[in-house]
């Protein structure tokens, strides 16, 4: 690991920010394990996993790396995001075909987009102390660019809703991996468990019901006879806007 005056410095002021918190994950299911240190970083005023509710207990953060470890981290890996965005983007804007770009919400998007979004914020508010912290996770954050997409970014603006598109189809992965491997022992309040599925459900059948009334796809574009841009293959195509969505989702995180 770098070390220097700057890095330690910066680390102190990290760990500075929330010194409750565990060196390593603790166990829920342990009955002396520490959850939470006290607010000067030491046993002293510690929480222990077993005065929590252990759905809190199992979703409790800790560093798991030294704060060091995400500085550097975190920096290098931000500016390698940061340039493969300014490679990425160019290359994508010369593939669309700008004016034949027309995005139409399927019947209900907005609607349920509305719905999934405020009952995600109720249950966030309503459990247990710090879950609002979880609207950060990646199936959240699909139904926040949803609802930036259906009440925020104007319809006319079609680059924007395109690429919106494009990201929601390239992280709907993260909605498979919560289906195939639930995370559900938080899920405590009245209907919540049932709510888990059923949004997850609908994040992948929503990106669906936009490939199907043509407003975003896969492959891309015909150029229209107007259009200066040079078509690409299908696998650059989207091996750009991996690019581009993992580049943001690294940035974001």
């Amino acid at each position: 690991m770098l070390s220097s005056p700057l890095l330690t410095q910066a680390s102190e002021w990290l760990y500075s920010l929330n010194p409750t918190l565990s060196k390593v994950p603790p166990r829920a299911d342990a009955v002396d394990e520490v959850c939470f240190l006290g607010p000067d970083g030491t046993i002293e005023g510690a929480v222990f996993c077993r005065d929590l509710l252990y759905s809190h207990a199992t979703c409790v953060g800790s560093w798991l790396l030294p704060p060091e470890h995400h500085i550097v981290e975190g920096t290098v890996v931000t500016l390698l995001s940061l340039l493969i965005l300014a490679r990425a983007i160019p290359k994508l804007y010369q593939c669309m075909d700008v004016p034949n770009l027309h995005i139409r919400h399927p019947p209900g998007a907005r609607a349920a987009s509305l719905f999934c979004f405020s009952t995600m914020m109720y249950y966030k508010y309503a459990g247990y102390p710090s879950r609002m912290f979880y609207l950060v996770m990646p199936c959240n954050m699909q139904w926040a660019l949803s609802v930036l997409q259906c009440f925020v970014v104007p319809e006319s603006w079609t680059v924007a809703q395109y690429t919106l598109l494009q990201m929601r189809l390239t992280y709907i992965m993260s909605v498979i991996i919560a289906i195939v491997t639930p995370e559900t022992d938080d899920c405590i309040l009245f209907g919540e468990y049932a709510f888990y599925w059923f949004n997850h459900i609908l994040l992948l059948v929503l990106p669906a019901a936009y490939v199907a009334n043509g407003s975003v796809s896969c492959f891309p574009q015909s150029m229209s006879s107007t259009t200066k841009h040079t078509p690409i293959s299908t696998w650059t195509f989207n091996t750009l806007w991996w690019q581009f969505s993992c580049a943001v989702f690294s940035v974001f995180y």
